[in-house]
């Protein structure tokens, strides 16, 4: 399958810009007023329903009262039935007679996401079933239920029974029963139609109707992906709502390029990945063997490569001459690994962010035209055996807080370099991506594959790239680069981490990063303590055995919208409620002083890494290089809009390096917020302040460096 490629071209117009944006995240639902519905034309896998068959969406269903039709036909419906001002069950109805209701214990709640999958065997168990967010609700024998048969269409949204209200999304109806595990595995994966090759046929067989309203072709809605073909389709009035940073699937679509020491990636020379240094280079990669040979992770020619012996050492070339690592990469685990070439012949090897060698590699080569390949040298042997992922090629040498703060990211539209920087990046999403127009696509070769986690135990590791809603992670957030190891219960059974935070503005909000590698997650508790002694437990122990990943890189927020029930959560997503709520502990309290973070391990035979964690306090702005050229000197703009209400936009120009802050105050000069900390380049940039959590009035905004400070008044009006 050849990846489908997306290009970012800044003269595009607007227009263009959020066409490219929505295609970016691909996640469109159908939204439904009570009065507007979607309708398939009869077909004949549709029209008769002999045996055993499943049928299953995601829905956020609105303030409906009485009854509303999901979905269905006259011969089988999936109904909603209002039972409170909260809640909604579920109803299955078959030939015109209901035959299972959900239970009460586990009623759908409206206004968010749920999933619910409806499955009858009629071969071996004679049970209908009903799923609530993956996992089996109730059941009951459903013997007498005949063939399901009439020439009608396939009401989308309505029905007799009463219009729905809300959204819903990823309908599929199968000919046959799904197993318990392969609920669970589609609760967590959408269906691609025609472009599903990574699932195994097993997956696909039986299913007659899959549709995603993703992968638009004309007008609002797209093509309904039938495994035999497509089927026509009508909108009657329905809106499309592009979910975006909000996905109706718990979890984030994180495809990696699976290797098994005999397929590779290829992408032909193009002038965007024929550079000359400065030059980083980047992947995520996950070994799963070594040796005997050195394998490669990727090769340009006789340019560039990075390799890892049979050791397990890094090995990276320029030419003729080579650098390595000082230690060897660890086995079935995600590492970062980031190697910047400079003019003078230096070759910089980070791990994981952080700095592990650098060595001279003497005179620099001119580039050649040679296609870039992953998992393999130009020779076609020294193949690579694991996962690799986000392959990334800037044209320029990247400072190690660059490398921090990229490492985690997709490259979309929201987060590429500023002009004349670029970077190519694979991130094995469907499509290549570059800040330019001309770089070429990964085409897959020989036994390599896109993969991603379809369920429990499956195997398959999820990197920790941060997509969709975390697009601008790390900003804002004071993270600890500090490795540490995780020890088992029977040694010391945790380990600690301080993050010291100066700032002494109350806590309004607080957001918790981790990314760690633990063979077991289901053995972990992690708690994150304030400087007063305040503790909250954010993680404990979740889903006993069924380890779904053994690597956690999570955003714990208290207005994220999934969170931790039973099956729901996936140990990759990019934003995850905590089991208690951060803000009812921490709010109001000062932040100054050193925040403690502890990850116990509860059972014996395994230990593991800490690598990076995070605290984002009172932080409601991203700010964003929008220049790289050198201003001739410091300079703060006055916000716009201003007034403003909730949120405006702070420019600001520095024209040498250094310790930047951005504080907000009060008309009483107290701080509310400190929107900036750190050390930046000399460039431009803007930063985006959210005043909801403030009253209406007066507020000042004081830039202030080593060399250059000055205030700004700005308003407030609600």
């Amino acid at each position: 399958m050849r990846k489908k490629s997306l290009f970012l071209i800044f003269v595009f117009s607007l227009i263009c810009v959020q066409n490219i944006f929505a295609q970016r995240y691909w996640n469109t639902a159908a939204q439904f007023n009570g009065t507007n519905h979607i309708s398939v034309a009869p077909s004949a896998n549709l029209n008769t329903l002999s045996g055993s068959f499943s049928a299953e969406c995601w829905f956020n269903s609105g303030n409906i009262n009485t009854t509303a039709t999901l979905f269905g036909k006259e011969s089988f419906r999936i109904l909603l039935e209002s039972v409170s001002a909260d809640f909604v069950r579920v109803r299955v109805q078959l030939n015109g007679s209901t035959y299972l209701y959900s239970s009460t214990y586990n009623y759908f709640q409206k206004n968010r996401w749920n999933h619910v999958a409806v499955t009858y065997d009629s071969v071996t168990t004679g049970l209908l079933r009903i799923y609530y967010n993956g996992n089996l609700d109730t059941a009951r024998t459903g013997a007498n239920i005949g063939p399901r048969v009439g020439n009608d269409s396939l009401t989308i949204g309505n029905g007799i029974f009463g219009a729905y209200k809300g959204m819903i999304d990823d309908i599929r109806i199968w000919e046959r029963a799904l197993t318990n595990a392969e609920v669970t595995a589609n609760f967590r994966n959408p269906y691609y139609g025609a472009l599903n090759t990574y699932n195994a046929a097993n997956y696909q067989s039986g299913i007659i109707l899959a549709c995603s309203f993703d992968f638009p072709a004309s007008g609002p809605f797209t093509s309904l992906y039938f495994y035999d073909g497509y089927n026509s389709y009508y909108n009657r009035g329905a809106a499309s709502v592009n979910l975006g940073k909000n996905p109706s699937q718990t979890l984030a679509v994180n495809y990696s390029l699976k290797l098994d020491g005999f397929g590779y990636g290829r992408a032909i020379q193009s002038p965007n990945i024929n550079l000359n240094a400065p030059l980083t280079v980047e992947a995520w990669v996950y070994p799963t063997s070594f040796g005997p040979a050195e394998q490669f992770i990727l090769k340009k020619g006789t340019n560039y490569s990075i390799s890892i012996t049979p050791t397990g050492v890094v090995y990276y070339y320029y030419g003729s001459s080579a650098g390595l690592s000082n230690r060897a990469l660890p086995l079935n685990q995600w590492t970062h690994i980031a190697v910047k070439f400079e003019p003078n012949g230096i070759g910089t090897l980070y791990l994981n962010g952080t700095l592990n060698a650098a060595y001279n590699l003497g005179a620099i080569p001119p580039i050649g035209l040679d296609t870039l390949l992953i998992g393999t040298n130009s020779n076609g042997v020294g193949r690579f055996k694991g996962y690799i992922d986000a392959v990334k090629i800037s044209n320029y040498t990247k400072s190690q807080d660059e490398v921090r703060k990229d490492m985690y990211s997709m490259i979309d539209v929201s987060n590429t370099p500023p002009q004349p920087k670029s970077t190519v990046s694979y991130d094995f999403e469907f499509q290549s991506w570059s800040s330019t127009s001309n770089a070429s696509t990964c085409d897959l070769m020989g036994s390599a594959v896109y993969t991603c986690a379809n369920g429990y135990n499956d195997g398959v590791p999820i990197s920790p790239v941060m997509g969709l809603s975390n697009a601008n992670f790390p900003s804002g957030y004071l993270l600890r680069y500090s490795p540490k190891t995780i020890p088992e219960a029977g040694t010391a059974g945790y380990t600690y981490d301080t993050i010291n935070v100066t700032t002494s503005a109350p806590v309004t909000d607080l957001k918790l990063f981790i990314d760690l590698n633990h063979p077991r997650n289901a053995e972990l508790q992690i708690k994150l303590i304030s400087p007063q002694g305040d503790e909250v437990i954010v993680y404990d122990r979740h889903f006993g055995n069924n380890i779904y990943s053994s690597h956690l890189i999570t955003v714990f927020t208290d207005n994220a919208e999934s969170d931790f029930e039973t099956g729901k959560y996936v140990s990759f997503s990019p934003t995850i409620k905590p089991v208690n709520t951060l803000n009812s502990v921490f709010a109001g309290r000062n932040p100054q002083g050193k925040w403690r973070l502890e990850i116990t391990d509860f059972l014996n035979g395994n230990s593991g890494v800490l690598y990076t964690w995070g605290l984002r306090i009172n932080n409601s702005v991203d700010v964003k290089n929008i220049s790289s050229e050198i201003p001739s000197d410091y300079n703060l703009s006055q916000n716009y809009p201003n007034p403003f209400n909730p949120s405006t936009k702070i420019n600001f120009s520095l024209s040498k390096a250094g310790i930047v802050s951005l504080k907000v105050f009060d008309i009483a000069g107290k701080e509310v917020a400190e929107l900036l900390n750190n050390n930046l380049s000399a460039g431009s940039y803007e930063a985006e302040f959210n005043g909801t959590d403030l009253s209406s009035g007066v507020y000042f905004y004081t830039l202030k460096s080593e060399a250059f400070t000055e205030t700004k008044k700005m308003v407030l009006v609600k």
